[in-house]
């Protein structure tokens, strides 16, 4: 057990991930974010371009990311 940090990103909301991915999958993914769950909001930069003509980023606002505590032990 090396407990090196792990990054996940989706497009599903916590609350509905089980539905996605199934129950296990979701307890396992919950008991691995116990440190902590960071949500990004905002459009999908992906789509709108996420640099501007000079490599940079966009001058639309983007709401800043919210972090919250993840799902304490089961």
């Amino acid at each position: 057990t090396n407990q090196r940090p792990v990054l996940i990103t989706c497009d599903v909301l916590p609350t509905k991930l089980a539905d996605v991915v199934g129950d296990r999958v979701a307890s396992r993914l919950a008991e691995m974010c116990r440190g902590g769950l960071h949500l990004m909001r905002g459009a999908d930069r992906r789509l709108a371009g996420a640099a501007g003509p000079t490599g940079g980023p966009t001058n639309s606002p983007n709401p800043p990311a919210t972090s919250r505590p993840g799902p304490g032990p089961a």
